[in-house]
């Protein structure tokens, strides 16, 4: 008979022949046994020997800080398996117990804590699990000091039951605590670094914050460089980042480019900062951003042997680069050699090849469009127009057919004057650019809305 259920029928037996209470080394085994099959993720076996030494251990009458231990284990058991209700009522005993006993500021508490929330969590119930990891930062940071690292355990699920809640304020908040910890622990240079500063560069490019990323980015490429050598995959990704967010920011948010190109046609390229008419001031993509992407290209290039991951995320960017700037001659190459690289990858069970479908790289809605959208106090209608587009083989919108529109006729023709200036990553097949006849695309106006109107559209209720 297996040695588990030998323990386990002896504990019994024990306790019904005898009512003995199960010693010490057979409370041992089974605690063993359990440590062995979460060990081995074997986490149905290892729930019911979670639960079975909990109720060994009461029967025993261990102390309370030995009986919070087993029940936070119990806790997490029941979370991986599944059984949330169980598992957050596990977590809350295990509280209880240590605050009977330690009370409310013990280290301790940290564990149940970061169990519960990640219960809460788990449940779609973010703004409980903000609040129960807060309370576990504020507990470790009095037991162990403000930077100290084992709190970064805590900050990453924070911040995202935080962005969960739409508090970006907060996310940032985190994010940047996280960065500091690490900083002052390694130094800014330091390698171990990395995995926070690629957390808020992330977090901030996602958010359209093209120029505080940017930053970031470059700060990857530094650190990665010096650790790694120029050919590094930190080192790669941070220079695609900085080639990414500057076509982002030309493409979807031009006017953030507080230094941009500004060029008089009659003078020609003013410096930096030179206050010109608005009329004479032509927003450009960076060449910094070009020049990034191909460096990437380059120490990938001098490498025998480079990643095909890696080298195909390098020849998209350069190839949406050039798209973007309406120059689909310099782009095909690009998109070419990437081609047989994401293929493959998609062969072998990975995701879909993005060249297969036609992609938005350089499109601006009409500001009449977007501008009431996030408008403090006003109450806007969202209206809808559905088009087909036919989009070329170098990726530029050919004709905009409308399909259904929400919007008068001259919302509807100054959204589709938009459109056709759009420029779009073009649909390959067989490695080459083929045309895209009618790919559906919906745009949205954001109209303020008539007395009575709720937002969405909706009328609102009246009282009879």
């Amino acid at each position: 008979m297996p040695r588990l259920l030998s323990v386990l029928l002896l504990c019994i037996a024990n306790l019904a022949a005898h009512g003995e209470v199960p010693s010490e080394s057979e409370r041992q085994a089974v605690y063993d046994d359990f440590k062995r099959a979460f060990a081995a993720n074997q986490f149905p076996e290892a729930l019911a020997l979670a639960d079975q030494l909990v109720r060994l251990m009461e029967a025993a009458g261990v102390d309370n800080e030995r009986m919070s231990t087993a029940w936070n284990n119990l806790g997490v058991v029941q979370f991986r398996t599944g059984d949330l209700a169980g598992s957050e009522a596990s977590f809350r005993r295990s509280l209880e117990l240590l605050e009977a006993t330690e009370g409310i500021a013990s280290r301790r508490l940290i564990s149940p804590l970061a169990g519960l929330a990640a219960v809460q969590a788990a449940g779609d119930q973010h703004a409980l699990a903000a609040e129960s990891l807060q309370r576990a930062v504020a507990i470790s940071r009095r037991a162990e000091g403000l930077f100290n690292l084992r709190q970064l355990e805590l900050l990453d699920p924070l911040a995202r039951s935080f962005e969960a809640l739409g508090a970006d304020t907060q996310v940032e908040q985190q994010h940047r605590y996280a960065l500091k910890i690490v900083q002052r622990e390694y130094g800014v240079n330091d390698p171990r670094t990395l995995p926070a500063t690629l957390e808020l560069a992330r977090w901030l490019e996602a958010k359209g914050r093209y120029v505080s990323s940017r930053a970031l980015w470059g700060q990857v490429v530094r650190v990665g460089s010096a650790e790694g050598g120029s050919l590094n995959v930190a080192t790669i990704d941070g220079l695609i980042a900085i080639a990414r967010t500057y076509r982002l920011q030309y493409s979807l948010d031009p006017e953030s480019i507080a230094e941009a190109n500004a060029e008089d046609p009659f003078a020609g390229r003013y410096e930096a900062g030179t206050s010109l008419p608005a009329r004479y001031i032509a927003v450009r993509l960076d060449d910094d951003g070009e020049k990034a992407a191909l460096k990437a290209l380059e120490l990938l290039e001098a490498s025998s042997d480079p990643p095909p991951e890696v080298l195909a995320r390098v020849l998209m960017e350069l190839g949406d680069w050039y798209t973007t700037a309406h120059r689909p001659e310099v782009a095909l190459p690009y998109y070419q050699r990437a081609w047989p690289l994401l293929a493959e990858a998609e062969a072998q069970g990975g995701a879909a090849n993005p060249l297969s479908v036609p992609l938005p790289l350089h499109y601006r809605p009409p500001n009449a469009a977007t501008r009431n959208r996030d408008r403090d106090g006003v109450v806007t209608e969202a209206r809808s127009v559905r088009v087909e587009l036919a989009i070329a083989p170098t990726g530029e919108v050919t004709a905009v057919t409308v399909v259904e529109s929400a919007l008068d006729e001259s919302q509807t023709n100054t959204l589709v004057r938009a459109l056709g200036r759009a420029w779009f990553r073009p649909r390959f097949d067989a490695g080459a650019p083929v045309d895209e006849p009618a790919l559906p695309f919906t745009e949205t106006w954001f109209a303020i809305a008539e007395p009575g109107q709720s937002p969405e559209g909706e009328s609102e209720p009246t009282e009879s």
